[in-house]
């Protein structure tokens, strides 16, 4: 991807290991190891012959209503996506998408924090409350406190 330029992201988290002279030493590596959003801004024709020509396997995520259209995060979901991954938060969960569906929550924005003015669903989890946002797939959850967020007029996209 860095041969052509093209703006991604990955996203990370911190894992701590002991190296061999016993000292802890922290290194990023992927959420997942197969997960990456790519930027476009170039036609989606070109795009996809830097995909195709590509070493590793690459699969699309697709719409779920038009499976031959791809699914496109919009830039304010980006921006909160990067948001909830940043490695200064407690660790972001990846949810698949009817695990997330199944949780029961209501809409929220974060009006307190770092994370001021993310919006999602707020739900309940082993004891402690999550703001997950859902993408086409897949959903992603922080652990906030539910006394810095109030519900939220709009409507989720």
């Amino acid at each position: 991807m860095n041969q052509h330029q093209t703006p991604h992201f990955i996203p990370m988290k911190t894992d701590t290991v002991l190296d061999q002279d016993g000292k802890l030493r922290h290194r990023l590596q992927p959420v997942v190891h197969n997960l990456l959003f790519i930027q476009v801004s170039e036609d989606l024709d070109k795009l996809q012959t830097i995909l195709q020509n590509c070493p590793y396997s690459i699969y699309v995520y697709r719409r779920a209503d038009h499976p031959n259209e791809w699914c496109m995060i919009p830039d304010r979901d980006m921006v909160d996506l990067r948001l909830m991954c940043d490695n200064s938060f407690n660790q972001p969960l990846f949810l698949s998408d009817s695990e997330c569906k199944m949780k029961v929550g209501h809409i929220v924005r974060i009006v307190h924090g770092p994370m001021k003015g993310v919006r999602g669903k707020l739900i309940r989890k082993n004891k402690k409350y999550y703001i997950v946002k859902s993408f086409d797939g897949f959903s992603v959850a922080v652990v906030v406190s539910r006394w810095c967020c109030v519900p939220d007029d709009e409507t989720e996209k």
